[in-house]
């Protein structure tokens, strides 16, 4: 009988031998914690050295798992599979079994708990949705993939400079070419410095835009985007007696614009990824174009036995996946840890190792708040594709509007 730790060795020792198949499998698609850690390890170290060499990624987990594990690497190429149409074989019964295991294991738990029914088949459906099928065949055909590459470029030739969902500051699509599809941003801040309201911002710009608000209200989203469009301050929408008729017709002019956006709000305090999963396909058949989630601390996961760590890395490779599945860009905000309430960095985002790995932009969102008007910085930590670069910004406290900083001195990016 096949089991899943014979599988997960064997798959492990083609990954060793076969890196592109790194790709076709995330790390919670094994059962084996070691397994899912080991696999996210040569994911790392295939990124960082872009081989598995042998000698090399034992190093490598030495350094990150401090553990020696060059004899464990060698029992794996002893049973890899010599043929490479075996790796996505197996790779499938893996996914299968992974499928049916932790469905089994939510069948058990939930009829253990005193829920209302309809949460119980609630939560087995999101779970199901979550553990759908998702295998990417690698690319072994080097003409098509070449073939990809060149109409990609056709594309970018025809289209200008913008190639992506426009965010409406210039100079930041000017470095990343717009946000692009399969792409995973992050957008981290300290608290109070209007992480939301920087991604209200691109919202109102993108249009077509599913968000996902774990935090704040549907409503209070919508406010704040009338706000921006309207130039009306925040605060006295919440007083509408007090408008004079210019403002009504800030304000009427605000809705019109604000009516007229395609965007999708997923409304639900502190949801779990695998219902992010189920909703969004959804949302993207709809027409949304970008996927915002506010923020990535706030998500949680149907294994509530994760500890905080494991969490943030379940969720943050899971934001990853989503927008490789269904190829939009997902643009996450995040928090930054109290150690980074000053000079903050890409090291200082609260979570998990696994967000710098993951992301393929991460941004650090700041500004004075203590001083008028608020000036700011919008800092890129990493960018797999393109300069990291500083932008000047500038917020408005009373609409909460951000945008970028006038300044005659800046070079051509």
């Amino acid at each position: 009988m096949i089991t899943s730790e014979y599988l997960e060795g064997r798959l492990l020792g083609a990954a060793i031998k076969r890196p592109e198949i790194l790709s076709i499998l995330s790390p919670s698609d094994f059962q084996s914690e070691q397994s899912q850690l080991l696999w996210a390890a040569f994911r790392d170290a295939r990124n960082k050295y872009q081989t598995l060499d042998p000698a090399l990624l034992a190093k490598h987990l030495q350094d990150e798992l401090h553990s020696d594990l060059s004899g464990l690497i060698q029992e794996y190429l002893d049973i890899a599979p010599e043929n490479p149409d075996l790796d996505e074989h197996y790779a499938k019964i893996l996914v299968d079994m992974t499928r049916k295991a932790r469905l089994d294991s939510e069948v058990s738990r939930l009829a253990d708990l005193e829920l209302p029914v309809d949460e119980k088949i609630a939560s087995l459906q999101s779970l199901m949705q979550s553990v759908q099928p998702r295998l990417v065949k690698p690319v072994w055909n080097m003409k098509e993939m070449v073939r990809e590459v060149v109409d990609q470029i056709e594309d970018r030739f025809h289209s200008g400079d913008l190639t992506g969902v426009a965010t409406g500051f210039p100079k930041l699509d000017q470095v990343i070419g717009g946000l692009q599809p399969q792409d995973l941003y992050i957008v981290a801040a300290r608290p109070s410095i209007g992480k939301t309201a920087f991604a209200v911002n691109i919202a109102l710009h993108a249009s077509k835009t599913a968000f996902v608000s774990a935090e704040q209200p549907a409503n209070q989203i919508i406010q704040r985007m009338i706000a921006i469009s309207s130039g009306l301050a925040a605060h006295k929408m919440r007083n509408p007696r007090k408008f004079d008729d210019h403002e009504w017709t800030r304000l009427t002019s605000g809705i019109g614009q604000v009516t007229e956006l395609q965007t999708q709000i997923f409304d639900k305090s502190a949801p779990t990824i695998e219902e992010i999963h189920a909703w969004a396909p959804k949302a993207v058949e709809r027409g949304a174009e970008l996927i915002i989630i506010d923020y990535l601390q706030r998500i949680k996961a149907a294994d509530r036995k994760l500890s905080s760590y494991d969490r943030i890395s379940h969720v943050v490779m899971s934001m990853k996946e989503l927008a490789r599945n269904l190829n939009v860009p997902v643009l996450s905000l995040a928090q930054i840890n109290r150690e980074g309430a000053k000079n903050a960095k890409m090291e200082h985002l609260k979570g998990s190792g696994d967000i710098e790995q993951e992301a393929d932009a991460i941004m650090i969102l700041d500004r004075d708040i203590e001083n008028l008007p608020s000036n700011g910085y919008l800092t890129m930590e990493k960018n797999r594709h393109g300069p990291l670069v500083s932008i000047p910004l500038y917020f408005e406290t009373q609409t909460m509007k951000f945008g970028e900083a006038v300044n005659d001195e800046d070079d051509e990016i």
